[in-house]
């Protein structure tokens, strides 16, 4: 079992060329639409348009009413992906990742997140093939107990993640997604003076990213 198939890279990998293009963005973004409401999309369109309305959100303007109202559309995509795969490591990733760099305190509670991190380390221990990209599921379990003001805790997890993930660089395709978050947490630590985790964060940034 893969945690990050080659299907949702392949996603991934069109998003990210199509986002660099110029005027042809607008057709492909048309296309995207009209596939993605058609009867019957596949897994691979709905994941492709709700991680292209993902990737962009924010680089054009709108009002926070419709900001919000893409947000929860992102939101139930994300949860409709799951009713084919009862297990889908990507997707818990993607819905994490989305409510950190989304959080207002009413998308989706801390504790959810929480749990989806639980399911995310159950299916990297069901894999036979340990990657560097699991030390995500460690650093976002962080961020969140950190949020918690659970210093301890969220040292004790960055701990964890060095012990059990296998050391080397994330690829490419998630890079920039998953070295955003751990800027962010070092920013938050080394403002706040927190040392311990400041450390373990830099730590991880050197091995892995």
């Amino acid at each position: 079992m893969s945690c990050f198939t080659t299907e949702q890279e392949n996603v991934v990998k069109c998003i990210h060329f199509v986002t660099k293009l110029g005027k042809t963005r607008d057709s492909f973004e048309k296309e995207l639409s009209d596939l993605y409401f058609k009867q019957g999309a596949s897994y691979s369109t709905k994941l492709s348009y709700a991680f292209y309305q993902h990737y962009t959100l924010g680089q054009t303007y709108m009002t926070q009413e419709l900001y919000d109202a893409v947000c929860m559309e992102i939101l139930k995509i994300y949860d409709e992906l799951f009713a084919g795969k009862a297990e889908d490591w990507f997707i818990e990733c993607l819905k994490v990742m989305f409510y950190e760099q989304n959080y207002d305190g009413g998308l989706h509670g801390i504790e959810a997140c929480m749990l989806s991190l639980e399911r995310m380390k159950e299916l990297q221990n069901g894999d036979a093939n340990n990657i560097p990209e699991y030390i995500i599921t460690y650093i976002l379990q962080a961020v969140f107990l950190y949020k918690k003001k659970e210093m301890k805790e969220a040292i004790k997890v960055l701990e964890e993640g060095l012990k059990v993930c296998i050391k080397g660089k994330i690829r490419s395709t998630l890079f920039v997604h998953f070295h955003g978050i751990i800027e962010r947490f070092l920013y938050q630590t080394r403002s706040c003076r927190e040392d311990e985790l400041t450390i373990l964060l830099e730590k991880i940034n050197n091995c892995y990213f």
